[in-house]
This record gives structure tokens, sequence and C-alpha cells, in this order.
């Protein structure tokens, strides 16, 4: 019986190891002007797992709402249009960035500030959440502590000869 629950064990062990991590970081959003009614965060998300997981959904104090959304071609013209979930696959990266994805404030309660920082929270298909610190600046963007730690963008590419 020992035995039986020991291997049982090490099994969910595995499995929990085997399980998608997203990991987000160098999260940061741009100031706003005093009548805006809209913001935006821009991240990395890094997933350290074996399997796919998606972001979901966010939250944070300083919105009404927020959703995910994506710039698209439309017959020429950048359009930005909402999407259900971002996917990070197993392994993976994906960089939230100016002109494509994104997580967007709607209906901030306060112009966002140089400086400022304000908790958001995200929510993973996989069930995990993650509360992450946005940093607001002048729309330069951050270095995420993967790419500090020597890791390479997902556009980067080796010539080896």
């Amino acid at each position: 019986m020992l035995k039986k629950w020991m291997a049982a064990a090490v099994l969910v062990a595995i499995s929990a190891s085997a399980q998608a991590q997203v990991v987000a970081d160098a999260a940061w959003s741009r100031m706003t002007a005093a009548t805006a009614p809209t913001g935006v965060v821009f991240m990395q998300l890094h997933n350290t797992g074996k399997e796919a997981d998606a972001l979901v959904s966010a939250t944070t104090p300083v919105a009404k709402k927020v959703e995910l959304h994506n710039h698209i071609h439309d017959n020429g013209v950048m359009r930005m249009r909402q999407v259900a979930q971002i996917e990070v696959a197993a392994e993976g990266h994906v960089t939230l960035q100016p002109g494509g994805l994104h997580v967007m404030l709607m209906g901030l309660k306060q112009p966002l500030k140089l400086q400022q920082t304000f908790p958001l929270v995200l929510k993973y298909a996989s069930g995990r959440s993650q509360t992450v610190t946005v940093t607001v600046n002048n729309g330069e963007g951050m270095v995420s502590t993967h790419q500090k730690n020597g890791a390479h963008s997902q556009n980067e590419h080796h010539n080896h000869h």
C-alpha cells in the first residue's frame, strides 16, 4: 500500500513539474493625458513548462475594465481587436508590445503618471494567476529579467559557421 502511495506521489510531482508555468515580467505602461479614458500595458510572457498555456484575463484597480487586444492589418489599416486569449507555447515566450498584442485598460480611474506603479493580476488558462507590478514610463519599455539573464529575444537569430 505504501509503495502505491509513493508511486502516486512521484507521478503527481512529475506531472506538476511538466505543467505550464507562464511568468510575466518587464510590465510597463505609457503615461496618459489627463482626459484619456484608456491605457495600455506591455510585457514579456515566458513559459518555462512543457505544456502550452494562455493568458485569458487580467484585472487592476486603476481601470474599470481590462481586455486583451491585438493590432491587425485590415485593408491596409491597422485596427485594434479584442482577443479571447494570448497563447504561450511550451518553453516559449510572447512579447506584448506597441503595434501588437497588449493589455488594454478601459475606464481609467485617474491618469497614469510617469514613474507610477500599479498591480495587474494576470489569469491563465491553467488556472494560475500572477500579480505583476506595472511601471508607467514615457513609452520606452523595460528590459525583462529574462533578457537581463542572457536569454534571447524572439527576433534573435544565430549564424553558426
